[in-house]
């Protein structure tokens, strides 16, 4: 996902998306005004790869005020599904997000295209929505041959999911001496029957060893230059 990628944080329910009960968690509740706006003969296929239902896909030339309506049906787009639309040659900007469950807590996905993001459709092309998560995106959804690809990453928005990940994991667990059981630590167990508490025995130990003497006796004959070794 690019660092400069941008999601938007706007928080307004507009009303139902379909009989599954989503609804749209951006913008206007509008659909086919900017995407009548913007008509025209190049092939642009916008497909979800995203793990979750779209309710929401706002496009607009980049050098407009804000991202227009809403671009897809009422009944939204499935994940690994495509739709394809008409459009005019341009620069564009676009954002999209996947449906929220009405009265849910539990996070949503949603991806932004914009400013130095922002894309040339010039050509046949494809924008391909996706999140980072277990599964790669193209076992999901496939690219389009003979279309330009523009990868159009999301991320996570709203919800606690990293933090409620952390909170259901399991304590690690506690060495038996340290665990604390009706509010009272158990005593540490002795290890004192391991002990061999008999003297040791003199002279054994190393700070009282004799010192080490030579196995063998040197002699030098200074006459015939010669070295003779005698034992103890």
């Amino acid at each position: 996902m690019h660092a400069l990628q941008r999601v938007l944080y706007v928080g307004i329910v507009v009303g139902a998306a379909g009989g599954a009960g989503c609804v749209a968690t951006t913008g206007p509740g509008s659909r086919g005004q900017s995407l009548a706006d913007h008509k025209g003969n190049v092939s642009l296929v916008f497909t979800n790869a995203s793990p979750a239902k779209m309710c929401a896909l706002r496009m607009t030339f980049e050098d407009d005020k804000d991202f227009g309506d809403n671009w897809l049906p009422a009944e939204g787009l499935a994940s690994g599904k495509s739709i394809t639309f008409k459009v005019q040659p341009g620069k564009y900007k676009a954002t999209w997000n996947t449906c929220k469950p009405a009265g849910s807590e539990q996070p949503y996905y949603a991806g932004t295209l914009t400013q130095e993001l922002a894309f040339e459709v010039g050509d046949a092309t494809q924008l391909f929505a996706y999140v980072a998560d277990t599964v790669a995106p193209t076992s999901r959804a496939a690219p389009v041959d003979f279309h330009k690809l523009v990868k159009f990453a999301g991320q996570t928005v709203g919800g606690r999911a990293i933090e409620d990940q952390i909170a259901a994991a399991p304590a690690p667990a506690v060495p038996n001496e340290l665990a604390v059981k009706d509010g009272k630590k158990p005593a540490r167990s002795s290890m004192s029957e391991f002990v061999d508490r008999k003297p040791a025995r003199k002279g054994t130990a190393v700070s009282k060893r004799a010192p080490i003497k030579a196995s063998l006796k040197r002699s030098h004959d200074v006459a015939t230059e010669s070295v003779g070794y005698g034992t103890r």
